[in-house]
């Protein structure tokens, strides 16, 4: 065989065995469409929390529900943060973020959670303001739902961690387990729900 003859033979087999390589290598769904969808709508970008100390949210957010931290950076400053987040002269921010760890899937479109923590001039925390001590009813209370491959497991994490545990998971007779409510030391509450477990409401009429 040539050298021409040999290299085309080369090129022909990295060439048969490339679409199959990158079709089991594809971070898209087998579903995905061959066009990007048109969104007509606002999508879902990130849900930003301000804490008292972000360590401390950490080890719920990454410790406890295994997300990933991709940005973690101190004092950063902009001049629109004291209208917009309260800060005061020579305060900064430390910002913290986190996505969700999803094998085989692309993370360019998944929302993210952004902790934020007032810091003096260096970066270092301040002692915070006292959470708002609210319920849940008042309006611009917030509440954040995880979907979670076994909630037990999170209630014991979040046991630990001390978290106010509003109603623990409890089996039902299908199978299926209740969500987990807790409330962090923010204030801010969390419904736990097991990936699979559909959230029941019941309609509540009069007598």
């Amino acid at each position: 065989m040539t050298k021409l003859g040999s290299l085309i033979a080369i090129v022909s087999f990295f060439c048969s065995n490339w679409a199959a390589i990158a079709q089991t290598n594809r971070f898209e769904p087998a579903d995905w469409p061959e066009q990007p969808p048109e969104f007509v709508s606002a999508t879902f970008a990130r849900a930003g929390i301000t804490v008292r100390d972000i360590d401390e949210s950490l080890e719920f957010f990454r410790d406890v529900l295994g997300m990933r931290v991709i940005v973690d950076r101190r004092a950063m400053y902009d001049p629109r943060l004291p209208a917009f987040s309260g800060l005061a002269e020579n305060q900064t921010i430390r910002l913290t973020i986190l996505q969700p760890v999803v094998s085989g899937a692309s993370e360019l479109n998944m929302g993210y959670i952004a902790l934020s923590e007032i810091s003096d001039a260096k970066g270092d925390r301040v002692q915070p303001l006292e959470p708002a001590k609210t319920t849940g009813s008042e309006p611009g209370s917030i509440m954040l739902q995880f979907l979670v491959d076994d909630v037990r497991s999170i209630h014991s994490g979040v046991s630990q961690l001390g978290y106010e545990i509003i109603s623990p998971p409890v089996e039902r007779e299908d199978g299926t387990r209740s969500e987990l409510l807790v409330r962090d030391f923010n204030g801010i509450r969390y419904w736990i729900t097991d990936r699979y477990t559909r959230t029941l409401f019941l309609d509540r009429t009069e007598e």
